[in-house]
This record gives structure tokens, C-alpha cells and sequence, in this order.
């Protein structure tokens, strides 16, 4: 009796054992045993693969043989692994290696070899990603983005600390790349940061950076200027001069007129100063004049704009001589 047998080689994990075949058997009326190997979906990792095939369903099916060795068409002593449809091939090094499983019947009649399937094992990866291009970016008064690359897919985390001792670490992101980026958030404004950046390969090998810094920046200002001091002096028949104090360097303006709702404003002196001085011309003789004066602190540096006006004065110009 001929029997075909339909089989699949397959290196793989001890984690997939489970599996549904699309191949089945197939017998003729003749006198020997043919094995066709085939291999799906490869997982190998180094000293051992795992083989599994169909089952021949033939009555006088004894067993099965496993060839394997290092150049195609040429293998070692075959081990007869039994009636099983499955083999571990243990003691594998680096390199390529070339399988084929043969049936035996109860006399002891042997297939010819199956198709043959080859896989190359790779060393184990025993070297830490390299990464590169460390930088902080988008610095801000309670936050910063963390970013740099690596020279193969891993994971990233960044541990962070007001010294080297770090103490605090984002989430660990799993995700695979090699360009990383991640925000710290929560962050105190004015203050000299140490970092980290980490860095995990799919093998386990972890990789960890020197200290970098970074120095966050001043919050925003949401604080007017105090104004204080406020003076009127060197009156004249149409002009006067106003002085006050601020507690932070700020601009200068003095908005004034004949009543409360004032109406005409000086020219703004941008010079960032905390004693401030401008004079106002082109008053009426003998009349009674409302003022008030106004400072703003440099946007650039707070980034925002706060300007108070000071409590309503009012002065009488000098009454012109006749």
C-alpha cells in the first residue's frame, strides 16, 4: 500500500500548538511513503524548534523520522520521534538548518523525504538600543517635551528630578520606534530640571542615557504693578509734570482731561522703568485738570499685559498773567 502524506513543518513557539490545518491526507493503492513538508508562519528562537505536521491516518502508520542538518539535501542520523505529530529539535546553534521528516510504516518501509524547509536562528540579541539626538523642547513655566531617537524599534520613558536622583518618571510608552517623544507635565516654573530618556528593544535589552537639563520659565504674570507716590509738580500756565513709583519695571502713560472721563492720553514711553516722570502740555490757564496714570509690564517677558490705572488725581494749572 502507497500512502501520501500531507505534512507542514512549522518552527514556532511552545506558545502555538493549537492549530487548525488545511491540508489533509490523501492515499493511494502503491507501496510507499511520500511526505510533503511545509512550513507557515516561522517562529524560531535560538537552541530549539518546535516541528509539527498532519497525521497520517493510515492503519499501519508506525511512525515518523526527523532529518534535519546544516546544507540543503544533507542530514545527520534521523531521530524516529514515533507515531506523534509534533518534535522539539533541541541543542540548535546560530546559523541556517534544513529539515525533512520522513513516515515509516509497521514494516518498515520508509517515505522518501519530504519537501525540504529551511530557517536561519539568529543569534540572541543581547545588545541595548544606541540612542541619539537627546533634546527638551517646548520648555514652558510647568512643562517640557522630551525627545530623541534610537537605532532600532523600543519603548520610552524618561525619569526626570530637580537632581540626579530623578525621583519621578512619565509612563511607560510600549509602542515600538525609533523617534521618541514624550511630555512632562506638572512642572515648577524657574527651576533647573535633570532627565533621563530610557529606552527597551523587543528582546529585553534596555538602554539608559547620561543626565540632560533644562530650566522651565517664569510663569505667567498675572499680577498688575503696584503703583505708589503719585506726584504733580513744576505747574505752569500749560503744562505739569506727573511722577510716580511701580513695584516692577513698567511702561509709563497718563490719561487726563477736564473731568472723569478724561480723554486724551500721553504718548507711550515703552522704557521699562520703576520711577517714572512725564509732563503734560498744552493745558488751559486757570483750569482744574483730572488725571491718572498708567503702567504695563514688558509682554515679552510675562506675556501678559496688565495695566492699572492709578486713583484719580487732579491738579489747576497756573492762572496766566495779564
Amino acid at each position: 500500500m502507497k500512502a501520501i502524506l500531507l505534512a507542514r513543518l512549522k518552527l514556532r513557539s511552545h506558545s502555538s500548538l493549537n492549530l487548525s490545518f488545511l491540508w489533509k491526507s490523501v492515499f493511494l493503492v502503491q507501496s510507499t511513503f511520500f511526505v510533503l513538508l511545509f512550513v507557515l508562519n516561522p517562529h524560531v528562537f535560538a537552541e530549539s524548534a518546535i516541528l509539527s505536521w498532519n497525521a497520517n491516518s493510515e492503519s499501519d502508520l508506525s511512525g515518523y523520522k526527523v532529518y534535519f542538518g546544516t546544507s540543503s539535501g544533507s542530514y545527520g542520523t534521523p531521530t524516529t520521534v514515533g507515531n506523534v505529530t509534533t518534535y522539539t529539535v533541541p541543542g540548535l546553534n546560530t546559523g541556517t538548518y534544513y529539515f525533512a521528516v520522513t513516515a515509516f510504516d509497521t514494516s518498515g518501509n520508509e517515505s522518501g523525504f519530504s519537501t525540504e524547509v529551511s530557517k536561519t536562528l539568529a543569534s540572541a540579541d543581547t545588545t541595548a538600543p544606541v540612542v541619539s539626538n537627546i533634546s527638551a523642547t517646548s520648555i514652558s513655566d510647568d512643562g517640557a517635551t522630551i525627545s530623541w531617537t534610537s537605532n532600532e524599534a523600543s519603548d520610552s520613558q524618561v525619569e526626570y528630578g530637580t537632581s540626579t536622583a530623578y525621583g519621578a518618571s512619565t509612563s511607560l510608552n510600549t509602542s515600538m520606534v525609533t523617534a521618541h517623544s514624550m511630555a512632562l507635565t506638572g512642572l515648577n516654573d524657574l527651576t533647573l530640571y535633570h532627565y533621563r530618556v530610557l529606552s527597551r528593544d523587543a528582546a529585553g535589552n534596555i538602554t539608559t542615557s547620561g543626565d540632560q537639563t533644562f530650566t522651565t520659565t517664569a510663569a505667567p504674570d498675572t499680577t498688575a504693578p503696584s503703583i505708589s507716590n503719585i506726584a504733580s509738580g513744576n505747574l505752569s500756565t500749560s503744562a505739569a509734570n506727573i511722577t510716580w513709583t511701580t513695584n516692577e519695571a513698567a511702561d509709563s502713560r497718563i490719561e487726563y482731561g477736564t473731568d472723569t472721563s478724561y480723554g486724551t492720553l500721553t504718548a507711550l514711553n515703552p522704557s521699562l522703568v520703576t520711577a517714572h516722570s512725564q509732563n503734560i502740555s498744552g493745558l488751559s490757564p486757570g483750569t482744574s485738570y483730572h488725571f491718572r496714570v498708567l503702567a504695563k509690564t514688558q509682554p515679552a517677558i510675562l506675556r501678559r499685559l496688565e495695566t492699572t490705572p492709578s486713583q484719580q488725581r487732579h491738579y489747576q494749572a497756573i492762572p496766566a498773567v495779564l
